[in-house]
C-alpha cells in the first residue's frame, strides 16, 4: 500500500517537509518562502547572515548573545522608539532618579 501523507502535500506550493508534514519550507507561485518547524529552527552560517526588507517584523522574545553565549553589543544606526521602558544595568529609564542639589533626590523623568 503507497505511503500516504498526512497533511497532503500542497498542490499549488512547492514544499520540501518532514514525513509527518510537521516541519517544511514551503515556496508559493508568487515568491514567497515560509520555512516551519514545530520545535525550533536555525540558520547557521560561518560568515554573516543579512536579512534584507523594507520592514522586518519579530515576533518573540528576541535575545542575543556572542559566539561563545556570552554578552554582545548591539549597534543600531538610527533612531530606536520603545513603547515600554528600557532598562540598561539594572537602571529603568522611566522611573530613575539622581541625587539632588541639596540632598535627597530628584523626580522621575518627566
Amino acid at each position: 500500500q503507497p505511503h500516504r501523507l498526512s497533511p497532503a502535500v500542497h498542490t499549488g506550493n512547492t514544499q520540501l517537509r518532514a514525513d509527518d508534514g510537521s516541519a517544511y519550507v514551503e515556496i508559493t507561485p508568487g515568491g514567497a518562502v515560509t520555512a516551519v518547524g514545530p520545535s525550533s529552527v536555525t540558520v547557521r552560517s560561518g560568515g554573516s547572515i543579512t536579512l534584507d526588507a523594507p520592514r522586518i517584523v519579530i515576533k518573540g522574545l528576541l535575545s542575543m548573545q556572542s559566539q561563545g553565549g556570552g554578552a554582545t553589543t548591539a549597534t543600531l544606526a538610527g533612531s530606536l522608539n520603545a513603547t515600554g521602558d528600557v532598562t540598561a544595568s539594572n537602571i529603568s529609564l522611566n522611573s530613575h532618579t539622581h541625587p539632588g542639589d541639596s540632598g535627597g533626590t530628584t523626580g522621575g523623568p518627566q
